[in-house]
């Protein structure tokens, strides 16, 4: 695997653990998301203050045409610039979180879909169970980048949480806390 993939994975425990069920990713206090790949910032104003609107010249055009044409049936998603001139788009459906990513040129970079337990494919969800069995999953975000597919699988007890990342041909254990 190359380096930038590896980062893209271990990065994205960031995004998780800041993340907010209710809307879209909940961000820094800042009000800044991280790209996972690259460390570019994306500027997304908190919800309490004025959402900027970015009007459709503002994105690239390739941009918006490649997120429809993978993306057909979305028409609610929201766009935000990053600083080294990329784009995001942001949308939910049937409880699932999706973030798409896009360099300059419009080309896709990445996406995260977030979701629960219950959106996790089946052998996914046994790996992670035989050997997490006293687990709960409480939260998953299945990254694509470059062909791959990685699930970043987080499931607590009474007394901990931990982070499993789930490959292809591999399940690892990359974070744990103790609650309380």
């Amino acid at each position: 695997m190359n380096k930038k993939f590896l980062f893209v994975v271990s990065t994205t425990i960031v995004i998780i653990t800041t993340h907010n069920a209710n809307a879209q990713i909940k961000l820094t206090d800042s009000g800044y998301y991280v790209n996972p790949c690259n460390e570019t910032i994306f500027i997304r104003i908190h919800p309490q203050k004025e959402e900027i609107k970015y009007h459709s010249n503002d994105i690239d055009i390739k941009a918006i045409q490649n997120f429809h044409n993978d993306y057909p049936a979305i028409n609610n998603e929201r766009w935000y610039k990053s600083s080294d001139g990329g784009y995001i788009a942001n949308f939910i459906t049937d409880a699932v979180h999706t973030t798409v990513a896009f360099n300059s040129k419009g080309r896709l970079h990445h996406t995260i879909n977030y979701y629960d337990e219950k959106g996790l494919p089946h052998d996914v969800w046994d790996e992670v169970k035989s050997v997490y069995y006293a687990y709960n999953i409480f939260r998953v975000a299945e990254i694509h980048f470059n062909d791959q597919k990685v699930y970043m699988v987080y499931v607590e007890n009474e007394t901990s949480q931990k982070t499993i990342r789930v490959t292809e041909d591999n399940i690892e254990e990359v974070e744990s806390f103790k609650k309380g």
